[in-house]
């Protein structure tokens, strides 16, 4: 069986696709798999020693005004070219969509000329080109039961299945000390997780380091800060002016399970990743969504914020309530006990699995 998935180069988007990829290896060894995305740094190190054939793509779309625009339609035709030559020339029998723009033209290439697709949305709410897409699709899989329960559209919603998101297959949870001993940290201190995504969040970034001062003293807590490429060497140096202040520094950390293990709280986005990952790990959180990308980091957050496992604050409004809360759950630990207790028991962690069985016609 040869399976082509497409997908933007994003954390949100390859690795559930990688998951999925290596579930079905797992279980089909003459499977082959060809990962269909854009080049980045993000794309790079998730990709990075790989075993699956990845095909690089340089797509954007025109989105800006004066020379930009031309210069974009240009690459969005050799893209969309490169795209329709590597689909005849691999000849797939399926083609999976993980949303973004990669996915435009395989999905509407694989209806067009009649190969088997299923597109896989992440999010409660479906992103733009999943929207689109979803008019097209053989089937959609989804992560979340709201998307399926919130759908209108009848049509649509009678080729939806819930498969769950894909997670990796072996996540687990780590113990304290062991997780500790990664960080060279303390099992004890009260630990604090701050992560902007795959690709990191200067918003993020910097609400939380205008924080630590006023909440904290540098033996109240120990951070561990996923800053992304971009800002690393700003939370270094932020960090490196606090006598005494505990902190491991990472751009990117494909050791994540540690780091959750370790956390008693995460300061967060909320991609759908994210919102599983807290609920398998029970980690308290304070949540400010992405306030833009259509509004779907808003919708995830509500999972969590609605069971009062997490804290949901609006980027726009949220230092101020960024220290309230920081400084309420170092002091409350019956708090924290009460949002780990809270974290909803209906997310389907074997997604990897159910999406991979729907990938071979077995559902």
């Amino acid at each position: 069986m040869k399976i082509l998935f497409a997908c933007s180069a994003s954390g949100g988007h390859l690795i559930p696709a990688l998951n999925t990829a290596g579930e079905l290896i797992q279980k089909d060894t003459s499977a082959q798999v060809f990962i269909l995305t854009e080049k980045n740094k993000i794309s790079l190190e998730i990709l990075k020693n790989t075993k699956f054939n990845i095909v690089f793509l340089d797509c954007r779309l025109p989105f800006n005004i004066g020379l930009s625009v031309l210069n974009s339609i240009v690459k969005l035709l050799i893209t969309s070219l490169k795209t329709f030559n590597t689909i005849k020339n691999l000849k797939p029998d399926i083609i999976v969509g993980f949303g973004g723009y990669v996915s435009l033209m395989p999905v509407l290439i694989a209806r067009m000329f009649h190969i088997r697709n299923i597109i896989h949305e992440q999010n409660v709410i479906l992103g733009k080109a999943n929207r689109f897409l979803a008019n097209f699709s053989d089937t959609l899989a989804v992560s979340f039961s709201q998307t399926k329960d919130s759908c209108k559209n009848s049509r649509i919603k009678e080729r939806m299945v819930c498969t769950g998101l894909p997670l990796r297959s072996d996540l687990k949870r780590f113990d304290k000390a062991q997780a500790a001993d990664f960080f060279k940290l303390s099992p004890k201190e009260f630990t604090v997780l701050v992560l902007g995504g795959s690709t990191g969040s200067r918003a993020i970034n910097r609400l939380f380091l205008n924080c630590v001062d006023s909440v904290f003293k540098p033996n109240d807590a120990q951070i561990i800060h996923i800053s992304g490429f971009g800002d690393e060497l700003e939370v270094k140096s932020f960090y490196n002016k606090r006598q005494n202040q505990k902190a491991r520094v990472f751009p990117f950390l494909k050791e994540m399970p540690v780091a959750f293990s370790l956390a008693d709280v995460c300061v967060c986005r909320s991609g759908a990743s994210t919102i599983y990952e807290l609920t398998f790990f029970k980690l308290p959180a304070i949540i400010i969504p992405y306030p833009f990308a259509g509004g779907h980091q808003y919708e995830n957050a509500l999972v969590l914020n609605r069971v009062n496992s997490a804290i949901l604050l609006e980027e726009k409004a949220a230092e101020f309530g960024l220290k309230q809360e920081l400084s309420d759950l170092l002091h409350n630990q019956n708090k924290l006990l009460e949002m780990r207790n809270n974290f909803p028991s209906d997310l389907k962690f074997s997604g990897h699995e159910t999406l991979a069985k729907l990938i071979r016609g077995g559902l």
